[in-house]
């Protein structure tokens, strides 16, 4: 009798470290990133009870995920006008770095952070969590896309079209897993963190005229309700 007792705690405790597929959730109050067991594209995990879709792996246990969540519907999500020319987000690797050096910008002059939606959310989230640089939002769209596409765009210029890009079967899956998950799917615009030389922010978004996606670069004070702001983590 004891002997089966023990084994039923043992299959218990099982359960509760390892639910039923592979969403797994990890509190992290160290500095440490956190590391997710037997991690895949594709799962749903949870960081500090903010649910995020993984997008790229390391091993190990890493990799950078996507909150399912989204900051939409916000005009001048990024910046106001007023701060349109007082800094620049540059890194096109780094999202983290770019989400950061605005940050520190709003506090080094003493501005309202409530006219910086994005960084707002994104400081909601909790620490860690950042608006992409464009290559990061290239991963994840080469992800959304099923692996398939190669993409190449320059955003140097403000009426930079690119090829089509279509949705795919792959990217609907991951939209429904994502709304099944209790998330807003890839469904509209995101935009970076990343602003080239000339002072355009790079974009993504899908046009209703021409009826597929494209990469562009807008104003970045002009971000407007088309764009939702998506936030990454790396872990």
């Amino acid at each position: 009798m004891i002997r089966v007792i023990l084994i039923l705690c043992f299959v218990l405790r099982v359960c509760l470290l390892y639910p039923q597929g592979n969403n797994q959730r990890i509190n992290n109050d160290s500095q440490q990133s956190p590391s997710f067991a037997d991690v895949k594209k594709g799962d749903i995990i949870d960081i500090n009870g903010v649910k995020a879709i993984v997008f790229q792996t390391y091993g190990n246990g890493h990799g950078k995920a996507m909150c399912i969540k989204a900051l939409r519907g916000k005009q001048k999500a990024w910046c106001p006008a007023s701060a349109k020319k007082g800094f620049q987000t540059t890194d096109r690797n780094n999202g983290k770095a770019n989400t950061e050096a605005l940050f520190r910008f709003i506090k080094s002059n003493s501005l309202d952070i409530n006219d910086f939606p994005a960084v707002v959310w994104c400081k909601s989230l909790g620490d860690g969590w950042y608006i992409p640089a464009i290559q990061e939002l290239e991963a994840f769209i080469k992800w959304w896309l099923g692996n398939d596409m190669k993409l190449d765009w320059d955003d140097e210029s403000p009426d930079q079209q690119d090829s089509p890009i279509n949705e795919t079967r792959f990217s609907k899956q991951v939209n429904k897993q994502i709304l099944e998950a209790g998330g807003i799917p890839f469904i509209n615009g995101a935009f970076t963190s990343t602003e080239s030389k000339q002072g355009y922010l790079s974009a993504f978004r899908y046009n209703d005229k021409k009826g597929y996606w494209q990469f562009e670069t807008i104003p970045k004070a002009s971000v407007g309700i088309k764009y939702m702001a998506r936030a990454f983590y790396e872990f």
